[in-house]
């Protein structure tokens, strides 16, 4: 079981021009992980535990074009992101099947196509807004996790994660409304679809001003 804290410092910015929208951004995330491992064989046992830290760093940017028609508005897009995460090598602490770890980095460069839209609706006293996005992302290169491990006393020795998916459909569905002139609530869904992969998430948010 591997647990963990995260803290990140983000900056975004944008602009329009007439009906041309772009936006940039940059994340930086420091991970504080903590991992326990059992081993039971017949005639042994083993508790192993490390502590390791990771750092993830994000840079994205997209452009898009918006259209109107009427409450609704459509803006079709391209996006690039790029992500690199490196995580620190450790030794475990415990018995004779403590593993050492090797720092690993891991780079991923993805670019999306899509659709994004949305519309004002008039549900008698309230307001809401829908929004929605569908897209096409893609990653420029093939991109498998890998971990360099080795026994005390023994030789090292790779495991390969699963690959990251090269082509995935990308969803995003949201509602939101102004309670009132200081507090507003939304609801969102985000999903993605690929070859082997289906990942699906709801967030609900609740904004307060003073």
């Amino acid at each position: 079981a591997v647990s963990g804290d995260t803290y990140s410092l983000g900056v975004y910015g944008g602009g329009n021009w007439n009906a041309v929208a772009l936006s940039l951004g940059v994340n930086h995330a420091w991970h504080n992980l903590s991992s326990n491992r059992n081993v039971a064989l017949p005639g042994f046992a083993d508790r192993l535990s490390a502590d390791y830290n990771a750092r993830t760093t994000q840079v994205y940017g997209d452009v898009g074009y918006q259209i109107d028609l009427g409450r609704a508005s459509f803006k079709p897009f391209a996006g690039l992101a790029y992500v690199s995460l490196n995580t620190s090598g450790f030794t475990e602490k415990g018995g004779a099947a403590a593993l050492t770890s090797a720092s690993d980095v891991v780079d991923a460069t993805f670019t999306t196509l899509g659709l994004r839209a949305n519309s004002d609706i008039n549900l008698g006293p309230a307001a809401v807004t829908a929004n929605g996005m569908i897209g096409w992302r893609h990653l420029l290169s093939n991109v498998t996790a890998t971990a360099t491990n080795a026994f005390s006393g023994g030789d090292a020795f790779t495991v390969s994660g699963v690959p990251v998916a090269q082509d995935v459909a990308v969803f995003e569905a949201g509602l939101g409304t102004a309670l009132n002139q200081s507090t507003a609530i939304s609801f969102n869904y985000v999903g993605q679809l690929g070859s082997g992969i289906s990942d699906h998430g709801v967030r609900a948010n609740l904004r307060v001003t003073f």
